[in-house]
């Protein structure tokens, strides 16, 4: 972690955080991290700017809301990776701009229309001509000056009527995902995405989709909170908070807000949240999770295996799954030092994978024939070391193997074997009959197990540019031979 030219002159070169080492304790921890957020500081760091007195006031007009939402931010806040002074210190100056701590929906009130235009320009761009964008700025701008039209503004600009709105499918849907909740959570397809976070990371069963569920982000303090910590934990935000600089500050706005609409804001709230939570003697070793480590080690294992019986016919058949451990924050030369000295600790997160490939026709009748080598075309591919990398539009399953981080998945040549070259080896969820050189969850037509591992792996949407490297250890299979020759000649089982 780095000082930049936040403070004090710009021209000088970052230093490190540290120095005060009489505020840490003697195993090298900072004391303030562990430390629940308190509402006092919050209201120290969500302060105007300073009048001609010199004098700051606190922004939150009601402190209700946050009163009753901060136990839950310090309960989840861990979970999301907020567990360092300098995390904590990016997550509240960010939604200081978001919300000040109190304003849970987003407002519509735009009385210059040009630069309602252009905040909301992927809505207007589709009237052509700037002249007719200008005009279409206008009428929305008009009927926003009077709070109770702002449903009809919202349904324009955020609902059916825009380009990226087909997910939207009632009237109301525009002001349905409109900005709610600390983090002011846009579009349904968000809302839905940090549903299944809230769930498979901090354990919350929520429902946020349709109906009043969205407005449960205005209205009850736990999920407002919690929505916002999902949203930062999905898109591994701390994994660029990892700064005091104005560029750490840039690098998290992006992910919060792509605009980088009140940057400036921003940076004022985050140097304040750095002076209140005396960021500059933070000394967290060991007490963060998102380490400077090139990214993420995924171990598919060869010998720790369970019996599970097949997802659609469990009386026929039984499939050997493979132990797969995730480590995040760890390169791969850190991988193997650990395991040749027999230290490496608890993985983070651990799931089943089945590497048997019995799939026999597509999903329109062809007959597939399977290689006559084990490593061959529609059967599994080489132990050795691969990339996960998320699958590109177009594609049927959301994470795929590659063998080279300069192709990606769409790559017809996603992997060099022993039979060529072949693309499409994904994980996903049915079954090994359903499979022809991919993993699968065995869970059936449930996707949860494929988008619960990727909820676990922060470095896969290459937000930081981390590889998540994916190692697939050698295995012991019995051979025998297809019952259909139309199929392939031998066949190999996992044992």
């Amino acid at each position: 972690m780095k000082t930049a030219e936040l403070f004090g002159d710009k021209t000088k070169t970052p230093t490190s955080i540290g120095k005060a080492a009489t505020e840490t304790k003697e195993d090298g921890k900072c004391p303030r991290c562990k430390d629940d957020i308190t509402l006092e500081q919050i209201k120290k760091i969500c302060v105007s700017k300073k009048n001609k007195n010199n004098v700051e006031a606190c922004l939150i007009k009601n402190d209700t809301f946050i009163k009753a939402a901060l136990p839950f931010l310090n309960q989840y806040r861990k979970k999301a990776d907020i567990n360092t002074c300098l995390t904590k210190a990016h997550f509240i100056s960010q939604i200081c701009q978001e919300t000040k701590f109190y304003d849970l929906q987003e407002g519509f009130k735009y009385t210059n229309s040009e630069r309602m235009r252009k905040l909301f320009y992927s809505y207007f761009k589709q009237f052509g001509d700037l002249e007719k964008q200008r005009a279409e700025a206008k009428r929305l701008s008009d009927l926003s000056l009077n709070s109770k039209n702002w449903k009809t503004v919202a349904n324009a600009i955020y609902g059916k009527t825009h380009p990226n709105g087909k997910n939207n499918t009632d009237k109301d849907d525009g002001w349905r995902y409109s900005g709610k909740g600390y983090k002011q959570i846009t579009w349904r397809d968000n809302y839905s995405n940090i549903q299944k976070t809230a769930k498979n990371v901090f354990g919350k069963d929520v429902i946020w989709l349709d109906n009043d569920n969205p407005y449960k982000l205005i209205n009850v303090q736990e999920d407002a909170i919690l929505s916002a910590l999902a949203f930062w934990k999905r898109n591994n935000i701390s994994s660029v908070a990892t700064e005091i600089s104005d560029k750490a500050v840039t690098n998290v706005t992006s992910l919060v807000n792509p605009a980088l609409a009140g940057l400036d804001e921003r940076k004022r709230y985050f140097k304040k949240a750095v002076e209140i939570l005396q960021v500059d003697k933070c000394k967290p070793k060991g007490e963060i999770n998102v380490s400077n480590e090139d990214g993420t080690v995924v171990i598919v294992s060869g010998t720790d295996t369970k019996v599970e019986k097949d997802a659609f016919k469990p009386t026929e058949y039984s499939w050997i799954m493979y132990k797969t451990s995730v480590y995040k924050n760890m390169s791969l030369k850190t991988y193997y030092d650990l395991e040749k000295g027999n230290k490496l600790p608890e993985a983070d997160y651990v799931t089943y994978l089945s590497r048997d490939t019995h799939q026999t026709s597509t999903s329109k009748g062809d007959i597939l024939i399977h290689s006559d080598k084990r490593f061959g075309k529609y059967n599994e591919i080489p132990p050795g070391e691969y990339y996960l990398v998320p699958g590109v539009s177009g594609q049927k399953y959301k994470i795929y193997v590659i063998d080279s981080e300069s192709k990606s998945a769409a790559a017809e040549n996603g992997i060099d074997g022993p039979d060529g070259s072949r693309g499409g080896v994904a994980l996903h969820h049915y079954c090994p009959r359903f499979s022809v050189g991919c993993f699968t969850f065995n869970s059936g037509k449930d996707s949860t197990p494929v988008q619960t591992l990727i909820d676990n792996l922060p470095d896969l949407p290459i937000n930081d540019k981390k590889p998540v490297r994916f190692i697939i250890q050698e295995r012991k299979v019995k051979e025998s031979t297809w019952n259909n020759s139309n199929h392939g000649t031998k066949k190999w089982t996992g044992i």
